[in-house]
């Protein structure tokens, strides 16, 4: 059975740095990354099982969002938010994409593979699926496929008015419009 292996990195907030703690499951040069984000009241261990059983074919990274789990908590309690939320996530991704696992103590993987995940997947349970879904929304992203359980009241609120202008065409301003269904 794989064994998760504890990292953090610094990410900077409006008030300094914080430590963001994940868990990592797999071969960090494997070319397949699925990023885990769990829940409001949460944390990255949720997803021990599902790691377990994705660590045979992929690098399975499951975040601690700030004030939960093995991360800091913030100084003020206004910073915690999805702009944060998504800022950290993107140094997550950054952090993923650019250095597999840390140190290169596996040359000949990291050379088969290039070191940087071909394929970036997101799963998400309620906070997190909203956070992969806000990050999956913006142009550039590295996310392809995601898995989200969100529940409804916890989604941002976007008017329908906000959402469609008058030739009925989606708002990008808004979200949940950006996103499709996978």
């Amino acid at each position: 059975m794989a064994h998760p292996r504890l990292r953090s990195f610094p990410a900077l907030g409006p008030r300094g740095f914080h430590r963001v703690a994940y868990t990592e499951w797999g071969s960090p040069h494997n070319p397949h990354a699925v990023i885990c984000v769990h829940g409001l009241t949460r944390n990255s261990r949720d997803f021990d099982y599902l790691a377990a059983r994705l660590a045979a074919d992929c690098r399975v990274v499951c975040i601690d969002v700030p004030g939960r789990g093995a991360s800091d908590w913030l100084t003020d309690k206004s910073d915690y938010g999805f702009a944060l939320y998504q800022s950290d996530a993107a140094t997550l991704l950054a952090h993923v994409l650019a250095h597999p696992g840390g140190m290169l103590h596996d040359l000949a993987g990291a050379l088969r593979h290039g070191g940087r995940p071909e394929r970036v997947d997101w799963v998400g349970t309620s906070m997190g699926g909203l956070i992969g879904m806000m990050m999956a929304a913006k142009p550039g992203s590295p996310i392809g496929r995601r898995f989200a359980r969100v529940t409804q009241a916890a989604a941002p609120s976007c008017s329908t008015a906000s959402r469609r202008s008058d030739s009925g065409a989606d708002d990008s301003s808004c979200p949940s419009s950006r996103v499709r269904a996978v």
